[in-house]
C-alpha cells in the first residue's frame, strides 16, 4: 500500500513507452499483491490455531468472549463437545447479584429504619396504632 503511487507512477510512465511491458508489469505486480494477500491470510489463520491449541490463558479468555457474545454455546477447545448454557450471561448475573445486594441493602436499612422509630416511639403511640 505504501508504494501504491510510485508504482501507479511507474506504470503509466512505463505504459507511454511500451505498453505491452506495462502490462506485463501490473500483471506481475498485481500477482505478487495476492501472493501477499494469502500469506498473510495464512498467518493470521496459523497464529489463531497456534493460539488455541497452546494458550491455556488464551482458550480461557476466548471461552469467556464467546460465552458473553454468543450467551448460548459453550465450545470446549479440549474436546468436541458443546454444551448449552442458560440464557444468562456471566455479565447479566453479576449485575442481577450487584442488584440483590442493593436491594437487601435497602431492605436493612429500612428495618432499621423501622427498629429505630419503634424505640424512639412513646409507649402510648404505639398502642393508639
Amino acid at each position: 500500500m505504501v508504494y501504491f503511487p510510485y508504482h501507479r507512477d511507474k506504470l503509466l510512465a512505463l505504459a507511454s513507452v511500451d505498453p505491452y511491458t506495462a502490462w506485463y508489469d501490473f500483471e506481475y505486480s498485481r500477482s505478487l499483491h495476492d501472493v501477499a494477500n494469502l500469506v498473510s491470510y495464512f498467518n493470521a489463520t496459523f497464529n489463531f490455531a497456534i493460539y488455541v491449541f497452546s494458550g491455556s490463558k488464551f482458550r480461557a479468555e476466548l471461552r469467556s468472549l464467546l460465552c458473553l457474545v454468543a450467551s448460548l454455546v459453550k465450545i470446549d477447545f479440549l474436546s468436541n463437545a458443546t454444551k448449552v448454557l442458560s440464557l444468562e450471561t456471566e455479565r447479566e448475573s453479576g449485575a442481577r447479584e450487584t442488584r440483590e445486594r442493593e436491594r437487601g441493602r435497602r431492605r436493612d436499612r429500612a428495618s432499621a429504619r423501622r427498629a429505630r422509630e419503634e424505640r424512639e416511639r412513646p409507649r402510648g403511640a404505639a398502642s393508639a396504632r
